[in-house]
C-alpha cells in the first residue's frame, strides 16, 4: 500500500450525485454487501450529512500487487487513521471506503463486525473526477475520512 496523494480539502468541494450510486448496481456486490446499496444510506442522505462536516482528508492509495488484500490493508489503514483522528479530538471522525467493505475474508450481511464496516464512497455518490484529475491507467483506490 503506497500513499500517493493525501489533502485536506473542504466538504463543500465534495460533489455527489448519482451517478456513482447508479453505476454500484452493475456490480458483483449489489445487494450482497452490508456496505454496499441498497443497505445503504442514498446519495441524498450523504449530502445531508456533508452539510454537517468542513473538513475532511481525500486519500488517493496506488496498488501495486494483489488488488482485493491491498484494498483490505486500505481499509484497515482508513479505520486507523479515522481512530487516530478520534484520539485528536474528531469525535465524529468517519471514513469512508474504497468499494465494497474487505475488512472481514468473509462477507456476511448482516455485518459481523459493524464497529468496523464503512460505506463505499461510489455507493454514497462521490464524483473523484471533481476532485481531482483521473487517470484511467493508474491502479488506484480512494478513500475520505471527514473530520469536523
Amino acid at each position: 500500500m503506497k500513499i500517493v496523494l493525501q489533502k485536506e480539502i473542504k466538504t463543500e468541494e465534495i460533489v455527489v450525485s448519482p451517478r456513482p450510486f447508479w453505476k454500484c448496481r452493475s456490480c458483483q456486490n449489489y445487494g450482497k454487501s452490508p456496505s454496499c446499496p441498497p443497505s445503504v444510506p442514498n446519495w441524498k442522505e450523504f449530502e445531508e450529512l456533508l452539510k454537517h462536516y468542513k473538513r475532511a482528508i481525500l486519500l488517493k492509495f496506488a496498488v501495486e500487487g494483489d488488488f482485493e488484500s491491498e484494498k483490505r490493508e486500505i481499509q484497515k489503514f482508513l479505520l486507523e487513521k479515522e481512530k487516530e483522528f478520534m484520539r485528536k479530538g474528531y469525535i465524529f471522525a468517519i471514513a469512508f471506503f474504497p468499494g465494497n467493505c474487505s475488512i472481514c475474508e468473509k462477507c456476511e450481511n448482516p455485518c459481523r463486525n459493524p464497529e468496523k464496516m464503512r460505506i463505499s464512497l461510489s455507493a454514497l455518490g462521490v464524483e473523484f473526477g471533481k476532485l481531482l484529475e483521473i487517470n484511467e491507467k493508474e491502479m488506484v483506490l480512494y478513500g475520505l475520512i471527514l473530520l469536523e
